[in-house]
């Protein structure tokens, strides 16, 4: 790397120049005349001075450095400026020669432009022996110099050769890596003279990059139209393609060839894996596969398909990846060869035990690439929705093929062939079915279909196939029929329509609407608000209502409860005096002119949000600038901003876009967290079924804006390791698990039976705080909230690199300012809880000053400060 810093200089010249002195300013005098110069820390800029005064130079060639004292001005001479000898600059395709000359009495600066001349033709180009040749016809002489140049630079090649023919250019790979990569005319200059280079072909070079017999990258280098000579960096293009296949002996078979221009697995650090992907990037196994000069060969045997159908019943993909210094660095999809005909390339049909599977090993018709799939005469593709209602279970499907020939000839089961398990099916259109299961516990089932997924049976002509389907959207399941109807789109027209009309009736100043991320459950500052009011009488004054996505949410005290998105929800939006959520709402609600929106927020922002953040990735929006319009019309909607502490205040502010009340007063869900003693936590324990004997461990991480996959679909891989966690710390801790509620995928927790608890659905945060001795956490806010506590907080952050610089971005240097140690393995984790008491002392500063920058204003008084207010307010208006 040294070399080619010290290469790159040499070839890229000079374009500044030292100046010392204690001199006010310095200017540049000719005999007609006077050129402005700025010098920035003692460093003068030729680009700089020759762009602003490039108009001039063409009349004076020769200028002395003038210094400017308090007492008068002065010429400057050595001391004060360095000879530098001649350098070359382009700007604006113009070529400058400069050079300073300094003596003991006077420095000068000699700059010229240099004129065009006549063009010179590239007649040939080649890639040979690790170097770039070019050669061009002329009688130049060997004095002439070859210039690489754009806007930004001008290098010159100094390796010419005189050949019989004419000039010879040889550039060595040296020399290109020193280059920095961007896109170059070149020239000659001779005798001050410049002449430009031109070519009719087009020539390009994909060459590889390395040092001391070790690959680093792939470039490529192109020399285009009017002789453009372009460098950047390429990825390595493999082309894994499929010669043979077959499935002999219970063993599907594929051979093939992997094709490349240039030999990279003579570098030592190069290697390569196939894997084997489902089509939702769910599931990737490693695979083996033998190869021998290129030549690949990869064996499936009957068992190992079994187990890809038990798993993922749809489309499997097969990829080769690319691994440099044992990192990932590409991925190439598996493709058939030319020889082979046809899209489908085998189809086998084989037992696994009482169920028929189908095989196909076929190819995608856009990509070319390879893929093995299960299929059956009526596979089931999805569930669109599911309806619960006492023991009985109804799954609208829908198939992956027109199904009205077999229709009346299937019969569908749950898990396997019994008539317990049998199921009615109604056709509703050729490939929608309607099928109803009769079940002793729908809400054990649902749980485990929706971590192991739904296992249909599907028989036909005495074969039956299996037919598991692993995508379960928890929002997709209804305790009704008028639930489906609610989330319907035309139920929602119509709801709008009745919205509209709902908005011309009188406000009701005296009712108050409480909702929790958007009727997920009763939570957050919305819910402690609520519980302060009903304590303190305020239910004599005032009707209280929730807003639920399920109307068997518990709900203490005498509100009553509203099922989102009904017709009565539609008439308690447009008429209710108050208004007390936690987000932001649909863009379709419209807030009155006599209507009190309290917007009590869910955290205090470490990332980035709303007007400050640079992209978005969510299931509704991934354009920022749609998700930017959309923030700040639903900011203009509140009436009061809720923050937890100043330094919210001053955020909110600015990527809110608010102008309207901000409340500093601390947040009200955390003064459960000063008012519970230790007898409120026992109970807490208790109703949480966990051990009374044993330190509990809270593992709270974010969501990331990357997990999100498709409309309805997150994922969020399980990065600490459960079962490394139980082994060392099991005897004295138990772990609570709060995953964000938009993660789909429920972590499978059975093997840790005893040692792991999932609280992620319909649990109260809060109380999840006060029944742990430890937090583990990454980006979330709970960090802010938990810190009230003053209990030991582990920052397990696997991913701070991509969150911080390719996510969000972070608000303030949480490497700096975070209070506990920051980790990036779960032997790590392990290590910090096992050695607490000799961190704790040593973070017990930065402990204190993250306490008095976030928690200064938490006291188990916030709710009723933020009541007094915004009823006085009301009352007064």
């Amino acid at each position: 790397m040294e070399d080619i810093r010290a290469t790159r200089q040499e070839l890229q010249g000079q374009e500044t120049f030292p100046l010392k002195g204690d001199f006010a300013a310095v200017y540049l005098k000719g005999e007609k005349q006077i050129l402005r110069m700025e010098e920035h820390d003692g460093v003068c800029s030729m680009r700089d001075l020759i762009k602003e005064n490039f108009h001039k130079l063409e009349l004076e060639r020769s200028y002395q450095f003038i210094g400017i004292y308090p007492k008068g001005e002065k010429p400057l001479n050595q001391e004060a400026v360095a000879s530098v000898e001649s350098q070359l600059i382009c700007i604006n395709q113009f070529f400058v020669m400069w050079e300073i000359i300094s003596d003991e009495t006077k420095a000068m600066l000699r700059i010229s432009v240099l004129p065009h001349a006549y063009d010179i033709e590239l007649q040939e180009v080649s890639w040979k022996d690790e170097l770039l040749h070019m050669y061009f016809q002329g009688d130049k002489s060997e004095d002439a110099q070859m210039v690489l140049y754009n806007d930004q630079i001008a290098v010159r090649m100094p390796d010419f050769k005189k050949g019989a023919h004419g000039l010879h250019l040889t550039m060595s790979m040296q020399r290109l890596q020193s280059l920095p990569q961007a896109q170059y005319a070149m020239a000659l200059i001779e005798d001050d003279q410049v002449h430009r280079l031109h070519t009719v072909e087009k020539h390009s070079f994909d060459v590889t990059v390395e040092k001391d017999g070790i690959f680093e990258r792939m470039m490529r280098v192109e020399i285009g139209e009017d002789a453009m000579l372009s460098l950047k960096n390429v990825e390595v293009l493999l082309d894994p393609q499929l010669v043979f296949l077959a499935y002999d002996q219970d063993t599907l078979i594929m051979k093939g060839q992997i094709t490349h221009e240039l030999d990279i697995m003579r570098f030592p650090n190069i290697s390569w894996k196939c894997n084997v992907v489902s089509d939702d990037d769910q599931i990737t196994y490693d695979w083996p596969m033998e190869i021998t000069d290129y030549a690949f060969t990869l064996r499936f045997d009957k068992e190992q398909l079994l187990e890809f159908n038990r798993r993922y019943y749809r489309r499997w993909n097969l990829n080769l990846d690319l691994y440099v210094n044992d990192e990932p660095v590409a991925s190439y999809p598996f493709k058939k060869s030319t020889s082979m005909n046809g899209s489908i390339l085998l189809e086998k049909e084989y037992l696994d035990g009482e169920y028929t599977v189908g095989l196909e090993v076929s190819t995608t018709k856009q990509l070319n690439s390879l893929s093995f799939r299960y299929r059956n005469p009526a596979a089931i593709m999805r569930i669109n929705y599911m309806e619960v209602k006492g023991n009985k279970i109804r799954f609208h499907v829908r198939t992956q093929k027109d199904i009205d020939g077999i229709y009346r000839n299937m019969n569908i089961y749950i898990d396997d062939v019994k008539e317990s398990n049998h199921c009615t099916v109604k056709r509703r259109t050729s490939r929608t079915l309607m099928v109803t299961y009769h079940c002793g516990d729908p809400k054990h089932f649902i749980e485990k279909i929706v971590q192991e997924g739904c296992p249909f049976v599907i028989r036909y002509k005495d074969h039956n196939y299996r037919n598991t389907i692993h995508e379960i959207d928890r929002s997709r399941i209804y305790g009704s029929f008028m639930q489906h109807v609610l989330n319907s789109k035309r139920y929602r027209r119509w709801g709008r329509l009745a919205y509209r009309l709902f908005l011309h009736f009188p406000i009701r100043k005296h009712t108050i609407l409480f909702e929790s991320f958007l009727g997920r459950n009763v939570s957050g500052n919305p819910k402690y608000i609520y519980e302060y009011m009903q304590k303190n009488g305020y239910d004599k004054t005032y009707k209280m209502y929730w807003i639920l996505n399920d109307t068997d949410e518990p709900v203490t005290g005498s509100a009553k409860k509203l099922l989102r998105r009904s017709i009565s929800y539609y008439y308690h939006m447009a008429t209710a005096g108050i208004w007390v959520f936690n987000t932001r709402q649909d863009n379709e609600i419209v807030k009155r002119s006599g209507n009190t929106y309290l917007q009590t927020w869910h955290g205090t922002p470490l990332k980035r949000l709303g007007m400050d953040m640079d992209s978005v990735s969510m299931a509704t929006v991934d354009n920022i600038v749609d998700y930017k319009r959309d923030f700040v019309a639903n900011s203009r909607r509140w009436d009061y901003l809720l923050a937890q502490n100043q330094y919210s205040a001053d955020i909110f502010r600015r990527c809110f876009a608010f102008r309207k009340q901000l409340l500093v007063e601390g947040y009200p869900a955390n003064d459960i967290l000063f008012q519970a003693d230790e007898r409120k936590i026992a109970q807490l324990k208790e109703a949480f079924k966990l051990p009374q004997n044993k330190k509990v461990i809270l593992y709270a991480p974010t969501w990331r804006d990357d997990n999100f996959l498709k409309k309805g679909y997150y994922q969020m891989k399980m990065q600490l390791d459960l079962q490394m966690m139980k082994e060392a710390l099991g005897d004295e801790y138990v772990i609570a698990l709060r995953m964000h509620y938009l993660i789909m995928d429920n972590i499978d927790l059975r093997e840790y039976e005893g040692f792991a608890y999932d609280f992620s659905a319909n649990y109260d945060i809060q109380e999840l705080y006060l029944v742990s001795d430890i937090m583990i956490t990454d980006y979330s806010s709970t960090m802010f909230d938990y810190a009230n506590l003053k209990r030991p907080i582990i920052f397990f952050t696997y991913d701070i690199d991509t969150y911080r610089d390719s996510l969000r971005g972070f608000y303030f240097d949480f490497e700096k300012e975070a209070p506990g140690p920051i980790v990036k393995t779960t032997r790590e984790v392990i290590s910090a809880i096992q050695n607490l008491s000799a961190w704790r002392q040593d973070y017990h500063d930065l402990e204190e000053a993250f306490y008095r920058k976030f928690n200064h204003i938490d006291d188990g008084e916030a709710a009723k400060r933020v009541v007094d207010i915004i009823l006085k307010q009301k009352e007064d208006s």
